[in-house]
Parts: C-alpha cells; sequence; structure tokens
C-alpha cells in the first residue's frame, strides 16, 4: 500500500514520492508537495529576479581569476589526458578550428538550442525534419546518443579554409548531411 501525506499548501494527499525529503522532519519529508515548492520557488524567483540577476552577476566578477585559472587547468588536464597534439591542432589549425565548431552548431541546431546560424544554408526545422527522414530501424530522438549526425562525404574530401569558401558550403549543405549509429 502506498504511503501518503496531505500537502500543507494544496491540501492533496499525494504518495510520499511527490514530496521533497527532509531529515528535520518528523516524517522525513517536507509538508509542501514539490509541485507547490516549484511554483512557491518561481514565484519568489520573479519577485526579485532582477536582484537575484545582478548577485549572480557580482559574484562572477568576483570570481574572474578563479573562472581564468579553472579553465587554464582544465586544458592543460585535457592536454595532458588526450595529447597536446589533439588540442594544439584545434587552436593552431583554423580548419580543424572550423569543423569542430560546424559540429557543435550542428548538434545545437538539432537539440533546438538555436534556429539558424551563419554556418548553415538550413533552419533548425530543416535539419530535424532531414535527419528524420533517414532514421534507420530503431533511431528515434529518445536514442539520440546511439546515432550520430554529421556529412556523408567526409569534410576531409572538400577544399576549404573558412565558412565563406565555397567547399565548406558543399561540404555541410543539407544534402550532405547522414544520419548514421555511432
Amino acid at each position: 500500500m502506498i504511503e501518503l501525506k496531505t500537502c500543507n499548501q494544496c491540501q492533496r494527499d499525494l504518495p510520499l514520492d511527490q514530496f521533497y525529503k527532509r531529515k528535520a522532519s518528523k516524517d522525513g519529508h517536507t509538508a509542501a508537495c514539490r509541485d507547490c515548492q516549484s511554483q512557491r520557488g518561481k514565484q519568489a524567483y520573479a519577485r526579485n529576479r532582477e536582484q537575484r540577476l545582478a548577485q549572480a552577476a557580482a559574484y562572477r566578477a568576483g570570481r574572474r581569476d578563479y573562472y581564468r585559472d579553472y579553465c587554464r587547468d582544465y586544458m592543460r588536464e585535457r592536454m595532458a589526458e588526450h595529447g597536446k597534439a589533439t588540442l594544439a591542432a584545434y587552436h593552431g589549425d583554423a580548419r580543424t578550428k572550423l569543423d569542430m565548431t560546424a559540429r557543435t552548431v550542428l548538434a545545437q541546431m538539432l537539440r533546438g538550442q538555436i534556429q539558424s546560424s551563419g554556418y548553415f544554408d538550413f533552419t533548425s526545422s530543416q535539419l530535424q525534419r532531414h535527419v528524420e527522414a533517414q532514421f534507420q530501424d530503431g533511431m528515434s530522438w529518445a536514442n539520440r546518443k546511439a546515432w550520430a549526425v554529421g556529412p556523408i562525404r567526409p569534410a576531409r574530401e572538400f577544399e576549404y579554409q573558412d565558412k565563406q569558401d565555397i567547399g565548406f558550403r558543399k561540404c555541410w549543405r543539407l544534402a550532405n548531411i547522414g544520419v548514421r549509429y555511432a
């Protein structure tokens, strides 16, 4: 039998998994359900939005040195882990950096984070429809990590140095974007 608890805000009887855990409470759960607490948090944020944004900006500004050092140390660790050649190629070779950026923008468009970009001649919705049309058996948006999207004809077969070059446009046009199992 499922144990129920009454929310002190909405007065609904709900299963205990609808309440956050709280060690200080007698039953080990909060008095208000998750929905009510979420709604209350959103209202509090809306009332104090400008103040919270200002506090966050001040906090980040005070930690600029920390972030700079963290990024530098992170890159050093990545270089040790993946080899200097990979990261040096990214930082030194404009073509490698352009390809990596194009793949990142493509992934962001697939997720719907950006609608269009200066990199491609198609929109996010056009890309998503194109990808869905190429789904093989077992492919779906639910198992996105099982498949990959990229140029059908490999990028190395095209001659380009920047995103305005005709080779870049041919490589990253919608007709050359394919889906395959990763």
